[in-house]
């Protein structure tokens, strides 16, 4: 069994199952339905040829028994309603040459936004899958903002 990971873009949890071979024995047991090969909930062989886009399930897991990501071949996950991170985890190799992406949007234009002046950029990025929306920019009086037009918080626990 192998793990190898090159590149991952946002916030991702990885699952699977390791056997340690330096100094002590230990194994690491992922969880993954597909350690019993007749579970329905057990998606199989994850291997795409082509980049791919996948929406979330509500739980935001997906059990395979093995995942790989070949070189050059980009797969991204859409958030989900509930906002859950991706949790992915398999009962066998996890080999990501490619890269995998759980990145959200970044700030769209407003008003005069985007015409290379800094600070009327107003409006937040909105977060991938398990993470939050930023907050609403400030227009510094630097810019030809009024005093006191501070940025807004973030939408997540830490945001503040």
């Amino acid at each position: 069994m192998k793990s190898f990971l090159k590149s991952v873009s946002g916030v991702l949890a990885l699952s699977s199952s390791l056997v340690f071979t330096s100094g002590a024995n230990a194994a690491y047991v992922s969880g993954s339905l597909c350690a019993n090969p007749s579970n329905q909930s057990c998606l199989g062989a994850f291997n795409p040829q082509v980049n791919t886009v996948i929406p979330m399930p509500p739980n935001g897991i997906f059990d395979y028994t093995s995942f790989t990501v070949p070189f050059g071949v980009s797969v991204t996950f859409v958030k989900n309603a509930a906002n859950t991170p991706v949790i992915i985890r398999t009962s066998g190799d996890v080999n990501i040459q490619g890269t995998v992406s759980v990145i959200g949007t970044k700030a769209t234009c407003s008003g005069t936004a985007c015409d290379g002046i800094l600070g009327d950029d107003g409006q937040p990025g909105v977060g991938g899958p398990g993470g939050f929306d930023g907050g609403f920019g400030g227009y510094s009086p630097n810019f030809g903002g009024a005093s006191g037009q501070m940025g807004g918080n973030g939408k997540g626990p830490g945001g503040g």
